[in-house]
């Protein structure tokens, strides 16, 4: 399959108006990029959705400032203006702390 892309397109990229990537999330290099990238490495995990095309990068931790200060960072490293909040999982006696983002997967 062969997709051509319309030059109005490419104009707008090279201009700033619209982004190649479109809602994904940009990836800013920072220090707290390093520290996500390093607790992610450590103890979290992976997850593909595949019925809706989407990629997870998630953190099950029992310690909540640990889990609320790795969603603040990971927002940081995403260039998202709120941080992600832990939640509480019952069954397990967790706070789960989930991103979404194809980047963090490539």
């Amino acid at each position: 399959m062969v997709f051509r892309l319309n030059s109005g397109v490419i104009c707008n990229w090279i201009s700033g108006r619209h982004d190649p990537l479109g809602r994904c999330n940009k990836i800013i290099q920072s220090s707290e990029l390093a520290y996500v990238i390093g607790v992610w490495l450590g103890d979290g995990t992976l997850a593909v959705d595949r019925r809706n095309c989407k990629y997870h990068v998630i953190l099950r931790v029992k310690d909540f400032d640990f889990a609320a200060e790795w969603g603040r960072c990971l927002a940081t490293a995403f260039g998202v203006k709120k941080p992600y909040r832990p939640v509480w999982d019952k069954v397990n006696r967790r706070w789960d702390v989930k991103a979404s983002s194809i980047l963090i997967i490539l």
